[in-house]
């Protein structure tokens, strides 16, 4: 899951998740689902944000995650 040989290195790296490793991580865990995983990162990452530990990275990761649970929410609205 994002194997780095530094701390530079693993900074550098997202902090999604691929598809595959997502599915292992949903398989252990067993939360119900990828868009749940989502939200809670993003509550995370907010709880960061108030507490004033947030870098580009951060703050990059957080608008991915919103696009993300909004193209989400927005498919589920028009599947059903």
């Amino acid at each position: 899951m994002n194997q780095s040989n530094s701390v530079a290195e693993a900074m550098s790296q997202p902090l999604y998740l691929c598809p595959v490793c997502m599915r292992k991580l949903q398989k252990v865990l067993r939360f119900p689902s990828v868009v749940e995983y989502m939200k809670n990162m993003l509550t995370f990452l907010r709880q960061l944000a108030d507490a004033g530990l947030v870098n580009q990275q951060l703050t990059n990761t957080a608008l991915w995650l919103e696009r993300c649970i909004s193209v989400t929410d927005t498919q589920a609205v028009t599947d059903k």
